[in-house]
């Protein structure tokens, strides 16, 4: 089952500590439901950094119970995109963000009756992303601890990163990384089976993957 791909996050995820999120709107319709997104590229929770440039977006997904499906084209961009603090971050009629100022903004946008919403975290300009380690080779029983960062251009940490997605290359007991206890943007990884997956770190748009190999 080569590229099996895991979601660290997202709408349609089967459990659900706060349902709905502020930033996706459930509509029930008899046996299914509709589901629109205020989708954000780049990590989650969301983040961007001095400099960048991000186009936000309305999705529309069809779901199922834990199962959705997302529709190719999305709903029509909205108008009345607002920021609750320009100083930090702005965002024009066509929900393109642009942040200014390191700290915390929430950017809001209404659809039909109801407003969607999602924070975002603004970091100092950023150069850079990377893994920690830029590649794995494990033996089954191995722990290991593994993370990614931005760094800023002279090479100093901006954030830690988390996890956004990954998928399995090979094998489907390879183990997946949990976060540390101690440090949640740490993430432990324990070598159940031979394998390979492959970690994913975003932010905005950049990213940077982690190649992980389990060998007997």
């Amino acid at each position: 089952m080569a590229g099996f791909l895991i979601v660290a996050g997202g709408a349609c995820a089967a459990q659900r500590s706060s349902w709905p999120p502020p930033w996706l709107l459930s509509v029930p319709q008899g046996e299914s439901r509709l589901e629109v997104v205020l989708e954000v590229p780049g990590s989650s929770p969301p983040m961007a950094a001095v400099g960048d440039t991000l186009r936000l977006r309305l999705r529309e997904d069809r779901c199922r119970l834990d199962v959705c499906t997302s529709f190719t084209s999305r709903v029509p961009a909205p108008a009345g995109w607002v920021s609750d603090n320009p100083r930090i971050a702005s965002i024009d009629s066509l929900g393109l963000l642009r942040p200014v100022a390191p700290g915390r903004v929430r950017i809001f946008v209404p659809w039909r009756t109801a407003t969607l919403r999602r924070v975002f975290t603004i970091l100092p300009p950023v150069a850079t992303i990377r893994w920690d380690i830029p590649q794995l080779s494990l033996r089954v029983g191995d722990t290991v601890r593994v993370g990614a960062a931005a760094y800023d251009s002279s090479g100093r940490v901006v954030a830690r990163l988390p996890l956004a997605y990954g998928k399995y290359i090979s094998g489907l007991s390879t183990g997946w990384p949990q976060p540390d206890p101690t440090d949640s943007l740490t993430y432990v990884l324990v070598a159940h089976g031979v394998g390979e997956i492959r970690l994913f770190v975003r932010l905005a748009h950049r990213s940077d993957s982690l190649d992980v190999r389990v060998n007997p």
